[in-house]
C-alpha cells in the first residue's frame, strides 16, 4: 500500500508538472506571435489572428482545468484511503486542505486563479495588439471572433471556480470505501443509479403537484 501511496504522489506531482508546462509554453509562444504581429508585415484580417490565438488558449485553459480536477481527485482517493486515523503520518492533503478553509486570503487567491489570470491576460493582449495595427479587416470573422472570445471566457471561468472539487471527490470516495467494507464493489452505475433516483423521484412530485392542480381547477 505504501508503494501506491508514493506512486500517487508522484502521479499528482506528474499533473502539477503539466500545468506549469502549459502556462509556460502558451507565455512563450502567445509573446512570440504577438510580437510577429507588432512588427506590421502581417496581411491576415486582425480578427483571424486572434481567433487562431483564442482558439489556442482556449484548448491550454480546457487541458489545465482537466489537470487540475485530475489531482484533485487523486488529492481525494489519499485524504479518505491513506490519512486515516490509524495512520497518522499520511496527513498532509487533510491539514492542506484546511489551512486553505482557515486563511480567507487562499479562498480567493490560489494556484488556480493565477493561471487564470496569466491566460485571460494573454487573451486580451491577443485582441488588443493585433486591432491596434490596423490590419485589413473582415467583419465576416467577427462573429468567429466572438464566439472563441466567449469560448474562452467560459474555460477561466472553469480555471477558477471548478479546478479543485475537492469535497466532491471526497465523498465520492468515501461512499466507495463505505461499500467495499461491505463487500460490495462500486461500479460506475451505482452512481448513475443513485441520480437517476433522484431525477425520477424529482419528475414524480412534479407530476404529482400537476394532477393536484388539475383535480382542483376541475372542481
Amino acid at each position: 500500500m505504501d508503494k501506491e501511496y508514493e506512486c500517487l504522489h508522484e502521479e499528482i506531482l506528474n499533473w502539477q508538472d503539466k500545468r506549469f508546462t502549459l502556462v509556460s509554453a502558451s507565455i512563450i509562444l502567445v509573446t512570440t506571435a504577438l510580437g510577429l504581429v507588432s512588427e506590421g508585415k502581417n496581411t491576415w484580417p486582425w480578427e483571424i489572428v486572434s481567433s487562431i490565438i483564442l482558439a489556442f488558449l482556449f484548448c491550454v485553459c480546457l487541458l489545465t482545468w482537466y489537470f487540475g480536477t485530475s489531482n484533485a481527485r487523486l488529492g481525494a482517493y489519499i485524504e479518505v484511503f491513506y490519512e486515516t486515523a490509524d495512520q497518522p503520518y499520511y496527513r498532509w492533503h487533510t491539514r492542506n486542505r484546511a489551512f486553505k478553509h482557515e486563511i480567507l486570503l487562499y479562498r480567493f487567491l490560489s494556484f488556480n486563479s493565477c493561471l487564470a489570470l496569466i491566460y485571460l491576460v494573454l487573451g486580451v493582449s491577443s485582441i488588443v495588439i493585433p486591432s491596434k495595427f490596423q490590419f485589413p479587416t473582415n467583419s465576416n470573422f467577427l462573429y468567429l471572433l466572438l464566439t472563441l472570445f466567449l469560448l474562452f471566457l467560459v474555460t477561466i471561468v472553469l480555471l477558477i471556480g471548478f479546478s479543485y472539487p475537492r469535497k466532491r471527490y471526497v465523498s465520492y470516495w468515501q461512499k466507495v470505501k463505505e461499500r467495499e467494507a461491505d463487500n460490495k464493489p462500486v461500479i460506475q452505475t451505482d452512481f448513475i443509479n443513485t441520480n437517476m433516483a433522484s431525477q425520477n423521484a424529482s419528475e414524480n412530485k412534479i407530476s404529482s403537484k400537476s394532477a393536484a392542480i388539475s383535480f382542483s381547477a376541475g372542481k
